[in-house]
């Protein structure tokens, strides 16, 4: 029997069966040197890592999204107009709006956080 023929007859799950090695290999390479790079701080190339920011003091009480985001409302972003509070509120209180919770309460940074809220209020007041 001819290569070519043998060829037409491996089946794509066959071909998948064959490249698990080379795809497991693979992983392995890539698993290394992330840890190799978290652990040194730097990355190929000379690139500096960032430390990762220190975790968020908690509030007293329960500390689910809600209860962080209204605590952020009331400190760090308590300089933004009332009228802006109540439309981030509702944008944020918005049942399938989980993922801009999430993304609101996780954005330690504030110059980073700002633009965020105010493109959630334009968007909430245009739409």
């Amino acid at each position: 029997m001819s290569s070519a023929t043998q060829a037409t007859k491996i089946t794509p799950a066959a071909a998948v069966m064959g490249m698990q090695g080379t795809v497991n290999h693979l992983t392995d390479v890539f698993e290394r040197f992330v840890v190799s790079s978290m652990n040194s701080g730097t990355m190929a190339g000379g690139m500096q890592l960032l430390p990762l920011p220190p975790p968020r003091p908690e509030p007293e009480g329960s500390m689910d999204l809600v209860t962080c985001a209204a605590h952020l409302l009331q400190t760090e972003d308590a300089n933004m107009p009332p009228e802006q509070h109540t439309v981030l509120i509702m944008v944020l209180g918005e049942k399938d709006n989980e993922c801009f919770l999430k993304f609101y309460v996780s954005l330690m940074d504030k110059e980073t956080r700002h633009p965020f809220i105010q493109k959630l209020i334009t968007d909430a007041m245009v739409g």
